[in-house]
């Protein structure tokens, strides 16, 4: 996730979902505006939108307000940032490697494609 995505992210945004808004029950419309959406990048241009519950935004800015004290250069734009250099962590790697560790029975289906 780029911090640009999520610091220009925002409580009852206007984006495409709206049009779907009609189609959520009077629960999910209650529960959809006390979540940030943040609209990640992925792969040819696209984005997914994903909403955020008020705790996970908490840590996140909890762990945004520390990026200085743990080493994140000023420039490195993602929020999984490596302190090595201006890049992220590459998420498929570590999912793979973490189920391999552990001795999940089929590791091969521990991907963010799969879960």
């Amino acid at each position: 996730m780029l911090l640009s995505a999520y610091r220009h992210s925002g409580h009852n945004q206007k984006t495409g979902l709206d049009d779907s808004e009609a189609t959520l029950s009077k629960t999910e419309q209650q529960l959809s505006a006390r979540m940030k959406l943040v609209d990640i990048a992925v792969k040819q241009n696209r984005t997914v939108p994903v909403l955020l519950t008020p705790d996970v935004v908490k840590a996140i800015d909890c762990i945004l307000s520390s990026l200085e004290k743990i080493g994140i250069d000023d420039d490195n734009e993602f929020f999984f940032a490596r302190i090595s250099r201006p890049n992220s962590i590459d998420v498929c790697s570590c999912m793979r490697r973490v189920a391999e560790r552990v001795g999940v029975e089929r590791p091969e289906l521990i991907r963010s494609t799969k879960l």
